[in-house]
């Protein structure tokens, strides 16, 4: 039987309609980011075009589907949560003091608490239920596993000189931050999460049956973000871009063909 949510959609709807208007906010208000550096003002615009186009659609349209019975839907809103909730963490504590603050505090509130909804009316045991567990998942889980390494060692690449030479990497600096939200993000929580849900997938256990398609759609989200971040900074002439927005975008597609992988393993896809 699939799932029906009874008060995750009281959240998330309002959830991707505030989401859509704080980013057309961001975008319409003037000086909006006017107190950061150039770099993190671009971030910040880039940012709330990524939410507007993409989260928020995905959040409204994910909660219609799931509402309506679909798995996949259901396990997409997961990650559009996922995201969210990064964001808004970002949003909040990581931007100066503006006009949309107490809707960056909202939005960060409905994301928390929806997720926490979400996780509670889906339960991973419904969930491993709806696949087939003789499928075969590794190359999904590998490829996770792989892409979290790949991610750590990026940041370390950065992170690690500077602090053996008590220095502040170059990031921070254009920035204009005291620490790297992102990086400390990643570190404590998300990249802990990518690990951990591929090798709880690979050992079948119901938990990487959820975890598992979070952050896999939480990757897609994520890449198609930054990779339009690198992107849109070339384009404003505050960062070189390099090969890195191609990347990005391979790895979002590699994500795709991973949780499509995945998805077929379902016995009802819905």
């Amino acid at each position: 039987m699939s799932t029906q949510f009874t008060h995750t959609p009281k959240l998330t709807y309002p959830l991707g309609l505030l989401v859509a208007l704080v980013s057309a906010g961001g975008l319409l208000i003037p000086g909006q980011y006017a107190r950061e550096t150039a770099n993190w003002a671009v971030q910040g615009y880039a940012q709330d075009w990524v939410d507007l186009v993409l989260l928020a659609p995905v959040l409204l349209l994910a909660t219609f589907m799931a509402r309506r019975g679909s798995r996949v839907a259901t396990l997409v809103l997961g990650g559009a949560l996922a995201q969210s909730l990064y964001g808004f963490i970002l949003y909040t504590f990581a931007v100066h003091y503006n006009r949309l603050f107490l809707a960056y505090c909202a939005c960060l509130g409905l994301s928390v608490f929806g997720l926490i909804l979400w996780w509670r009316e889906t339960g991973e045991d419904q969930v491993a239920s709806w696949f087939d567990p003789s499928r075969s998942n590794r190359i999904p889980a590998w490829f996770l596993i792989v892409t979290g390494a790949l991610f750590l060692l990026m940041w370390l690449s950065e992170d690690l000189p500077a602090v053996l030479n008590n220095t502040v990497p170059k990031s921070l600096a254009d920035g204009g931050l005291f620490t790297n939200p992102v990086h400390v993000l990643d570190y404590s929580v998300f990249l802990p999460a990518f690990f951990l849900s591929g090798v709880l997938l690979l050992k079948k256990k119901p938990l990487g049956a959820i975890l598992f398609p979070v952050m896999l759609t939480f990757s897609i989200l994520m890449g198609t973000t930054v990779g339009f971040l690198i992107w849109y900074m070339g384009v404003k002439g505050v960062a070189e871009p390099g090969p890195m927005p191609c990347v990005f975008a391979a790895v979002v597609g590699l994500s795709i063909v991973a949780l499509s992988l995945f998805l077929r393993s379902m016995k009802l896809n819905t």
